[in-house]
């Protein structure tokens, strides 16, 4: 018969799979909160969100990963210096979309082996939190400075042109 704590470990890990943590690397994570909502803070009513310039830390996300997709920024994140900025269920269809669309085309680039990476929600995120982590590098060296809304702005214009 099957122990208690190893039914418990099943569950967990089926949880995991199914709705893995995305994280970014710890130096990213403080600068994170100047630009994003937190996903944990005023969730569901828009109207006692602050004003950032991103509404949800899943859109920064996803604007970093694109950009570190398309400017082939793909940074890998050591473990240890990884911090969780929310779950895969905070993710709207339309993003998931477009994290598969980024994964096959990674997949494209380097050749993966196993199809089923790219329909695993945990497998994709090892991917995508590699081209968010560039991404935003990138982005925070974009804005950096006194003039950061312009900047900021021309960079999201000339991401949209793209």
């Amino acid at each position: 018969m099957a122990k208690k704590s190893d039914l418990k470990k099943t569950k967990e890990s089926s949880e995991t799979i199914k709705d893995p943590t995305i994280g970014i690397d710890k130096d990213f994570f403080d600068k994170y909160d100047l630009y994003a909502n937190k996903q944990s803070e005023h969730p569901g009513r828009k109207s006692d969100r602050e004003e950032l310039y991103f509404s949800r830390m899943v859109d920064l996300f996803m604007f970093a990963m694109t950009n570190g997709f398309n400017k082939s920024r793909d940074k890998k994140i050591d473990f240890s210096k990884r911090k969780v900025l929310f779950n895969w269920r905070h993710l709207h269809e339309q993003d998931i979309d477009l994290i598969r669309a980024i994964v096959i085309l990674h997949d494209k680039k380097i050749k993966i082996d196993d199809p089923e990476k790219l329909l695993s929600p945990k497998d994709m995120v090892e991917i995508i939190e590699s081209y968010a982590n560039g991404g935003f590098k990138d982005f925070i060296d974009s804005v950096a400075g006194s003039e950061f809304e312009i900047k900021l702005l021309e960079l999201l214009n000339k991401e949209i042109e793209d």
